[in-house]
């Protein structure tokens, strides 16, 4: 909703998650689940802070395709996709500095789905459409 007002209607009562997450939560039986680019490519920066080894890349975390202009056949294009867990303290928990942590959104794992070229037989399609 920062970048672009319309996108207000998908906040969960006025609140809005962090740049770059999506609540899909009340998909999820309202587990506290969020869906981001690997690494938390093009989100908000707080996000990376409490994480080693987190290094959002353009070329291997976002998602893009390739399109041919002249009959819009996709010719290379990739899916990315990290799934993430909101992690809220326990102030009912009673164990020794466990409210010390912060909340977190907390990646849990990342998937890509894709293809890097078109084959020579769908290359004869394209060529003859």
């Amino acid at each position: 909703a920062e970048v672009n007002p319309d996108n207000k209607c998908y906040c969960e009562d006025e609140k809005c998650p962090p740049r770059g997450l999506q609540n899909i939560s009340p998909c999820q039986y309202n587990a506290p689940v969020y869906l981001s680019y690997p690494h938390f490519y093009d989100a908000e920066p707080s996000l990376l802070e409490g994480f080693e080894g987190l290094k959002p890349e353009k070329k291997k975390h976002e998602t893009y395709f390739m399109i041919q202009p002249k009959i819009g056949v996709p010719l290379e294009g990739f899916v990315r996709v990290q799934l993430n867990l909101k992690v809220d303290r326990a102030p009912n928990i009673m164990i020794n500095n466990i409210n010390k942590f912060p909340d977190i959104i907390f990646p849990v794992m990342w998937i890509e789905e894709g293809i890097h070229e078109v084959t020579t037989p769908i290359w004869r399609w394209i060529f003859l459409a």
